[in-house]
């Protein structure tokens, strides 16, 4: 922002660490601190505002896409708008959608006390990421 750089700044949003989450419950049975949700029952996920904080620092555009729809026009309108702009796009917490448990190796050691399959798949990745 303080050289009026024309950089756009794509959000993709899903409320939290979730491939952190994915990691954590694969090899340790359980997750922390990873996904950003209310307390309770219903436990909605949240957010920053990230337009709204983007704006605070000056951005000259700043928007979150609501619909799928919205997404070639809404980029353009930030490249065109010549300055810093964000846009952000809520995606899904689902594994099965995001892929979040395929997107590349993590160096993320399981407990000693991992259940066997997890302490072997953790090996074998291992042996094959080494080149």
């Amino acid at each position: 922002m303080a050289y009026h750089i024309p950089v756009v700044f794509l959000v993709l949003n899903n409320s939290g660490y979730i491939s952190i989450r994915d990691g954590q419950n694969t090899l340790m049975g359980r997750n922390i601190i990873s996904e950003f949700s209310m307390p309770g029952e219903n436990a909605r996920p949240y957010s920053v505002q990230f337009p709204a904080l983007s704006r605070s620092f000056g951005f000259d555009f700043a928007a979150r896409v609501q619909r799928v729809g919205e997404i070639g026009s809404t980029v353009k309108a930030a490249l065109d708008s010549g300055g810093p702009a964000l846009v952000e796009m809520p995606i899904t917490r689902d594994v099965g959608i995001a892929a979040s448990n395929v997107v590349g190796w993590w160096d993320f050691p399981p407990v000693p006390t991992a259940p066997r399959t997890v302490l072997n798949n953790y090996a074998a990745g291992f042996a094959a990421e080494q080149h």
